[in-house]
């Protein structure tokens, strides 16, 4: 499993210092949750379930990282009612979005983290998982960067709409935003979350230019990594980037660790901010790792981390999430070819 020296190895990496070896990271809740017999209902909602997924599939698995993500809208809910769908193995969605008005922004409220709704069953289960881990893994939150919130509570047509007609509406939308999802990640570094989980993909290249990220996704963005930063703890963003243009920015937004997307190699992110931000990535979870034989596998990530580990400041982790109809020797194969290729 995970191992004691595996934070000082990651903040080598974010110095861009040689780690001892890899961290070898995934994100793998529907694959863990599968495998575990647990239904993404129990996931989202049960405190057991959540501290038991986390804790058996690090054990399990042999990841170093618990990355607790039951769903996106665990600190919107207060904000946009959300929906459980019949299925138990589907995360909760958006019931409706909201009209995006300013009677409506100024009804909006920064919820109480430690008291409403889902947030202090998910607070009390990063706690736990903590203490059972203690630092043989990076117990790691989550939240929606504020350009994301923004699409999570209006919808990603109307947010994308904003950028063009409702400029300083959507503006005075994002300081809110910013300062929401601010107090909620100092709340998870104080239940002991080694880093954050920043998830950004709606201010990816996929759907915005890297002018309109600078103009709205950065500011708020930049805010919110300082505070976590300024709380010692690990900002780690996740757009599944594949833009150099996108990633060029990332130095200056300041984060800790960039995850990059399967559809950029990864030596071309080394190249491009390799000597100034740690990288993570890039393993293709559905085109490699789930649809695959394990002997593809494992020549993939061999090839990705002979690229990427050089000198250092880099992580092992895959582009998106694994499917949960991934094969378990796939995954296997996965983690051991990482661990055999990823020692220095």
């Amino acid at each position: 499993m995970a191992y004691k020296g595996v934070l000082e190895d990651i903040r080598k990496c974010i110095m861009l210092k040689q780690p001892v070896k890899v961290p070898v990271f995934a994100i793998s809740m529907e694959f863990d949750i599968f495998h575990l017999g647990i239904s993404h209902r129990e996931y989202e909602r049960n405190f057991d379930k959540m501290v038991f997924t986390a804790v058996e599939s690090v054990k399990r698995f042999d990841y170093d990282w618990a990355l607790l993500h039951p769903d996106d809208y665990i600190e919107l809910e207060g904000i946009v009612e959300t929906l459980q769908k019949e299925d138990e193995s589907i995360p909760v969605i958006a019931k409706e979005y909201i009209k995006p008005t300013k009677q409506n922004l100024r009804d909006f409220r920064i919820p109480n983290f430690k008291k409403d709704l889902r947030m202090p069953v998910y607070l009390d289960a990063i706690k736990e998982i903590r203490g059972k881990l203690e630092d043989s893994a990076c117990v790691t939150g989550r939240l929606a960067a504020p350009f994301s919130t923004a699409a999570l509570i209006f919808g990603i047509s109307e947010t994308m709409i904003m950028t063009i007609s409702e400029k300083d509406f959507l503006k005075e939308a994002l300081l809110f935003f910013t300062e929401l999802q601010i107090n909620w990640a100092i709340e998870q570094v104080k239940a002991g979350a080694h880093a954050i989980w920043i998830g950004d993909c709606v201010a990816s290249s996929n759907f915005i230019s890297a002018e309109t990220f600078q103009q709205f996704a950065a500011p708020g963005l930049k805010e919110l990594v300082k505070v976590i930063k300024r709380e010692g703890c690990i900002a780690y963003y996740h757009a599944a980037e594949k833009s150099a243009e996108h990633l060029k920015m990332m130095p200056e937004i300041g984060v800790d660790i960039v995850n990059v997307g399967e559809e950029m190699d990864i030596s071309q992110a080394k190249s491009l901010i390799g000597k100034k931000v740690c990288l993570s990535g890039n393993l293709a979870p559905i085109k490699i790792l789930a649809n695959t034989k394990k002997e593809d596998v494992e020549k993939e990530v061999e090839a990705i981390i002979e690229k990427a580990k050089s000198g250092g400041g880099y992580i092992f982790n895959t582009e998106e999430g694994i499917p949960y109809y991934t094969p378990l020797e796939n995954v296997e194969a996965m983690i051991k070819t990482a661990r055999k290729y990823g020692a220095y």
